[in-house]
């Protein structure tokens, strides 16, 4: 099962595997056979659930895994707003990174928050967020190249 919700998916796994089979074996007369699928598929993964869940590494593992991802998601925010010269939307992040439309407008309200962004209502009701940083540089970039010619 998987580690990523620190143990309690084994917790609840093992805890169903022993009632099931421990009411069968005490309800319905099963073999003392019944002893292995409750030890080991119930008490075993009962008991690593709970060392998971109590374990102070693996609640610091968890909260550094989401601390990472959430860095990761900004920078990639960030990195598409660059990209787009400045100007998103919420439906952009999401259709470019893992977020939802909802945890999109969410990152992006905090930059706005932040001061990172200004939140902008178009003439046809479109919501975009400005990042001005990107936006110098690209109205820079864009002067350069006209000097140029």
């Amino acid at each position: 099962m998987s580690k990523q919700n620190g143990g309690f998916d084994e917790f609840i796994g093992g805890l169903a595997v022993a009632l099931v089979f421990g009411y069968l074996r005490i309800s319905h007369g099963w073999g003392w056979w019944v002893i292995f699928p409750i030890v080991f598929g119930g008490i075993v993964p009962m008991m690593s659930g709970i060392r998971m869940m109590l374990s102070p590494g693996e609640r610091n593992r968890r909260k550094l895994i989401e601390h990472e991802s959430e860095k990761n998601t900004e920078k990639e925010v960030l990195r598409i707003a660059k990209t787009e010269n400045g100007v998103v939307t919420p439906a952009l992040i999401a259709v470019q990174t893992p977020l939802s439309l909802e945890e999109a407008e969410n990152m992006l309200q905090v930059f706005v928050n932040h001061g990172y962004a200004e939140m902008t209502v178009c003439d046809d009701g479109r919501i975009e967020y400005v990042f001005p940083e990107f936006r110098r540089k690209a109205q820079e970039r864009k002067a350069e190249d006209e000097s140029e010619e």
